[in-house]
């Protein structure tokens, strides 16, 4: 019922089945009027559109991120190009010599790739196991590890991009609150935001959240976020003209100015098409009362047909599904082919019938998303069983 929202994509996408929402999610076609209006504001008003990016523009999709996490204030919430830009402007606010991280082995590549170079330069970087899908057992290893390796911060995914598994909004405000207030925390929200209802209002305060509008937030590239405290005082060393937007050409001494709330981690000029698109989309899920409890729903629905036919299917044989508990995943599944070779002999006989979803390692991902209906489930373990 909600496949007529993404109608311009559908149009190019023939016989394909989509299943890869958690890797790239389609745009919905009232994203267009994003980028018309963008492009009307660059048009027409010339080097006077910033003044309604910061007066309009940012502050609505500051409102929308806002009520969408339960925060505290919109203020706490600033925009950037990817979450790397924002994850490494957070980590300049420390002094690199005293730095000690602790981090799961489950982070997405750009932070484990920063991570692994700032290793090189003897900051001392530890990766926790996650060995068990269990909010019990992963907050045990979290305070057993702060306990050994005393960080002064804590970086970890609230889903993890390679298994699929979910800590619930419970067991993630246990986890938060159980952590010494002395240490810094950052969670990596891209695979949870928009997915859910997810509310931070109790954790907002102490933790720092980012995510982006590339996959669920259906938004596409160029639009990331990171929620602050509103009493940060952090002063990241990585930080450009924009975090001194509120006094410049007032500037009467050479103090490096750093603002109240989220805006001191902003950069410098950056594409703000991003954010267009992000209202866009939003405004009109909120009009037709498409909530992320409404998304939610219809993923669960979906998720549980694909359950009951994975079971069924002899395609699949000899694969693991990593997690399928629906309390405690993602809106994908992770099926482990057991072996790098198997799960490229899998994938190339999906590709072969016009599946489209995305391999890691030995790891072949589900994505679902409103755009999908149960009879897309049916035709999907159709082309299966067909040889």
């Amino acid at each position: 019922m909600y496949k007529s929202l993404f109608s311009k994509t559908f149009e190019h996408l023939g016989d394909k089945l989509p299943f890869q929402a958690h890797s790239h999610h389609f745009w919905p076609d009232v994203a267009l009027e994003g980028i018309n209006q963008y492009w009307n504001d660059s048009t027409g008003l010339i080097d006077d559109k910033w003044d309604k990016i910061f007066s309009e523009v940012i502050p609505k999709a500051q409102s929308l991120v806002a009520k969408m996490l339960e925060l505290d204030s919109p203020k706490q919430v600033v925009f950037g190009n990817n979450t790397h830009e924002l994850t490494y402007r957070f980590l300049t606010s420390f002094k690199f010599e005293n730095l000690r991280i602790l981090t799961t082995d489950s982070e997405f590549y750009s932070l484990d790739r920063q991570l692994r170079r700032l290793k090189e330069e003897n900051i001392h970087i530890h990766a926790l196991t996650i060995e068990d899908g269990s909010s019990a057992i992963i907050k045990e290893q979290l305070l057993k590890q702060i306990e050994e390796f005393k960080p002064n911060i804590l970086i970890f995914s609230q889903c993890f991009f390679n298994s699929g598994y979910y800590i619930s909004q419970e067991d993630l405000e246990s986890i938060v609150s159980s952590i010494d207030p002395n240490i810094e925390i950052l969670i990596d929200g891209y695979h949870s935001f928009a997915t859910r209802p997810i509310s931070l209002k109790s954790i907002c305060h102490r933790a720092y959240f980012t995510s982006g509008g590339y996959k669920y937030a259906m938004s596409g590239e160029g639009v990331c976020f990171l929620v602050t405290p509103m009493n940060s005082n952090l002063r990241p060393r990585f930080t450009g003209w924009m975090a001194e937007i509120e006094k410049l050409g007032n500037m009467e001494t050479q103090e490096v100015f750093y603002p109240k709330g989220a805006s001191r981690f902003l950069g410098s000029t950056f594409d703000p098409s991003g954010l267009y698109r992000f209202n866009a989309v939003w405004t009109e899920l909120s009009n037709r009362s498409i909530t992320l409890d409404t998304i939610h729903q219809h993923v669960k629905s979906l998720q549980k047909r694909f359950l009951t036919s994975f079971t069924e299917s002899d395609f699949f044989s000899g694969c693991k599904l990593l997690i399928s508990d629906p309390n405690k995943h993602a809106h994908f599944f992770a099926i482990d082919c057991q072996s790098h070779e198997r799960a490229e002999i899998i994938f190339n006989s999906l590709k072969t019938k016009k599946i489209l979803c995305d391999k890691r390692k030995s790891i072949i991902r589900f994505g679902f998303s409103i755009y999908q209906e149960l009879c897309d489930i049916d035709e999907l373990f159709n082309r299966l069983s067909t040889k």
